[in-house]
């Protein structure tokens, strides 16, 4: 009786400890031959290195399978279940992926060249090295996703949800980012210039070393956002909000800033030469040793703003607001400030040779040991 009881009880483990096989030999055979397997159960199947191109793959479940290295390119995947399948090194050039569920999939140097993944679900999904040019991507869910040093050049990233992925590194050249969100996303060196990211979301994301010379953030959300020493000559941000973001050390040169919101932004150390920031509002900011060189600041909002050694010469101030601001050792020669606001300021050895003061309000400045091109003709 003890014996029988027993070996029940091995026979059950056994049973247990042993992995149920979940795929579907004749889908396996079917698939095979014909290449044609919509709806097939292929999950956990072993389709490793095989050539699937132009495969019909429509709602089939490959979730767990493994496609290392597979041929996948002109296949069709649309509405397929990929969860946490093995898609490293696979050819998916052209595939057909929209609203796939690809969640904690592996793509690592998969080869996604003009892919579409429009309304596909990624989350989770490692795409190390991916090659993704071209693909696209709107809508896609990519929430927490592994992208370091992938390739997503002239892909569509409208719409996409990215919110703290990681894409240190990657390469967004020409890529339509419209919309997209990035909240808290790593893109640390990421290379965005040229790209289209008007109206994308990236709140709190990190942006350091990242390229965006001549990209469109134009009433894109940037707020708390890290882009320090990053690159963005001649970039379109007007109308964005970049509120606590921290901008130093970066090159703005020719970068359009009219009618951003930048409370508060550290643009220390920055060169804003020949930059826009007409009609802004950049309260608070600070652009300590700042080189605002021919910059136009015309008609912004710059209350309690910090200009300590920031260079203005030749810059245009006419008619901004700069009352309670700092301007220790700055440099305002042949400047505009025509009608500025610059009361309660303190331009403290401050020099305005040259400048233009016509109608400037200095009441209650200070100007203790500044330079200035003659008797004040403005109301103090």
């Amino acid at each position: 009786m003890h014996l029988a009881q027993s070996c029940v009880v091995v026979l059950s483990f056994l049973a247990l400890a042993t992995p149920a096989v979940a795929f579907d030999e004749d889908d396996i055979e079917r698939l095979r031959s014909s290449l044609d397997c919509r709806r097939c159960d292929l999950e956990g199947a072993d389709l490793s290195g095989l050539n699937l191109a132009n495969a019909d793959l429509r709602d089939a479940d490959l979730s767990q399978a493994n496609l290392t290295a597979t041929h996948l390119a002109n296949a069709n995947l649309s509405q397929a279940q990929l969860l946490e399948a093995n898609l490293n090194g696979a050819n998916l050039a052209n595939v057909n992926l929209a609203e796939a569920d690809l969640t904690q999939a592996s793509l690592r140097e998969a080869i996604a060249t003009d892919a579409n993944f429009q309304g596909a679900t990624l989350i989770l999904v490692n795409g190390v090295g991916a090659n993704f040019d071209g693909a696209n991507l709107n809508q896609a869910q990519l929430g927490i996703a592994q992208l370091r040093l992938a390739s997503l050049r002239n892909a569509d990233l409208s719409l996409a949800l990215l919110g703290r992925a990681n894409l240190r590194g990657a390469d967004l050249e020409g890529a339509n980012v419209q919309g997209a969100k990035f909240t808290f996303t790593n893109l640390r060196y990421a290379n965005l210039s040229r790209s289209d990211l008007s109206g994308a979301n990236l709140s709190n994301a990190d942006l350091h070393r990242s390229r965006l010379d001549s990209s469109n953030l134009q009433s894109a959300t940037l707020t708390g956002a890290t882009i320090s020493n990053a690159l963005l000559l001649e970039a379109n941000l007007n109308r964005a909000t970049l509120t606590g973001a921290n901008l130093s050390e970066s090159n703005l040169s020719g970068v359009s800033l009219t009618r951003a919101t930048a409370l508060g932004v550290n643009f220390t150390d920055a060169n804003l030469s020949g930059a826009g920031l007409n009609f802004g509002n950049f309260n608070g900011a600070d652009f300590e040793n700042a080189d605002l060189r021919g910059a136009v600041l015309s008609e912004g909002t710059f209350l309690g703003a910090n200009f300590t050694t920031a260079n203005l010469n030749n810059a245009y101030l006419f008619g901004a607001n700069l009352t309670a601001t700092l301007w220790f050792d700055a440099r305002l020669e042949q400047a505009d400030l025509s009608e500025a606001i610059l009361a309660n300021a303190n331009l403290s050895y401050a020099n305005l040779t040259n400048a233009i003061l016509q109608d400037t309000d200095f009441t209650d400045a200070i100007l203790t040991g500044a330079t200035t091109p003659f008797t004040v003709s403005s109301e103090q």
